[in-house]
């Protein structure tokens, strides 16, 4: 009976435990739960949408030209004397660049000239002659009158002096002295000078080689001043203007921007591609831009004034569609929303967002619709 009573104590003592661990668990579960549903705000940076003017910006890329480059292509074909600059050689207008040889050409000059001043002899005695028979026709003329010599005597003496015509003469003086200058041009001709200001970006001839009209023997570009020309679609072209400023990205250069000046804007499309070329004029004094660089071009190509704004980086693409989050009581909410045009920065929101309300800046890519949030940064 005394067992019975012992098992019985030791069987309530466990069921207490047992109680006492069951209720201990129960009570760290409830716990559990509550800090689980306790949700903490996400932090995120704002900004406002505002009221202003947008201007929309066309990213381009084109290639750098020099403003003016020039293929240096000999008269006369010759023997290569002597080169007289190198790659990279900055030269002045009417410069030496090649000189081509003169051995030849000067031994037909001496020719040339010698006839020349054969003619030249050969007037003096045509002059010398005329007036001989002049002096013969006048005394033959008198005598005519005084009958002492016949009609036939003195037609004779007409016709003597009308042979005494020097302009023979004088046609072959001019012809002598022609060619003279033909050769003299031709001696100019073997000097080749550099027919613009600018640098050497070429040369393609060595002493002792032949040169001639079929090829270029230098080329010269003044990059003083690059340009660069882009393609403007019809419906943008009308928006663009000569004189206006264009930011212009050369990465291979530096990464800040350089400003340009639109030069000409074509008035007749471009029959391949059906744009309108337009040519952009940029400052090169340092000669830093090479010809042949990569230019991003960001061209102005449409404004629109008075219209809500908003930072790109508010905008959040959802697979088909594009959202803003706005703050409303300390909660993200995502807006459905339609965009307009962007100047790269800022972008035009047509329907969706109203100025003055709240954007979420910071954070927009990893909150969703309803999520609690604190904003820590931004405009408030």
């Amino acid at each position: 009976m005394r067992e019975k009573k012992i098992l019985i104590a030791f069987f309530m003592v466990i069921a207490v435990i047992a109680a006492v661990v069951a209720a201990g668990s129960l009570m760290q579960s409830v716990e559990e739960v509550g800090e689980t549903d306790v949700i903490n705000p996400i932090p995120v940076e704002t900004a406002k949408a505002f009221r202003g003017d947008i201007t929309e910006i066309t990213n381009m890329t084109a290639v750098v030209e020099a403003r003016d480059s020039v293929s240096v292509i000999p008269k006369l074909g010759g023997k290569v004397e002597r080169v007289a600059v190198s790659v990279g050689d900055r030269v002045s207008k009417g410069q030496v660049l090649v000189q081509l040889e003169q051995r030849e050409l000067l031994d037909q000059l001496k020719q040339a000239e010698a006839g020349l001043a054969l003619a030249q002899a050969g007037k003096s005695s045509a002059m010398a002659r005329l007036d001989d028979a002049r002096a013969t026709l006048e005394r033959m003329e008198k005598l005519y009158t005084e009958g002492a010599i016949s009609k036939q005597q003195l037609d004779q003496a007409r016709l003597q002096y009308q042979l005494s015509d020097p302009e023979t003469v004088n046609a072959q003086i001019k012809q002598a002295q022609a060619g003279v200058d033909m050769i003299r041009t031709q001696l100019e001709n073997t000097i080749i000078s550099a027919p613009i200001t600018g640098v050497v970006t070429a040369v393609n001839v060595s002493a002792g080689e032949m040169a001639g009209p079929s090829m270029p023997v230098a080329v010269i570009m003044n990059l003083d001043e690059v340009e660069i020309s882009v393609g403007v679609v019809e419906q943008y072209i009308n928006n663009v203007k000569v004189g206006d400023k264009v930011d212009l990205r050369i990465s291979a250069v530096k990464d800040e921007p350089y400003t340009g000046v639109i030069k000409t804007i074509a008035p007749a499309a471009d029959q391949m591609n059906r744009t309108f070329p337009v040519t952009i004029i940029l400052q090169n004094e340092n000669h830093e831009i090479k010809a042949g660089m990569f230019a991003e071009v960001a061209l102005a190509t449409r404004t629109k004034q008075d219209v809500v704004v908003v930072p790109m980086v508010a905008v959040v693409d959802q697979g088909s569609r594009q959202s803003i989050f706005v703050v409303e009581n300390n909660e993200a909410v995502a807006r459905k929303i339609e965009l307009g045009i962007n100047d790269g920065q800022f972008v035009e929101v047509i329907s969706g967002i109203e100025e003055g309300e709240t954007l979420i800046i910071k954070g927009q890519n990893i909150v969703t619709h309803g999520d609690p949030v604190v904003v820590q940064g931004g405009e408030k």
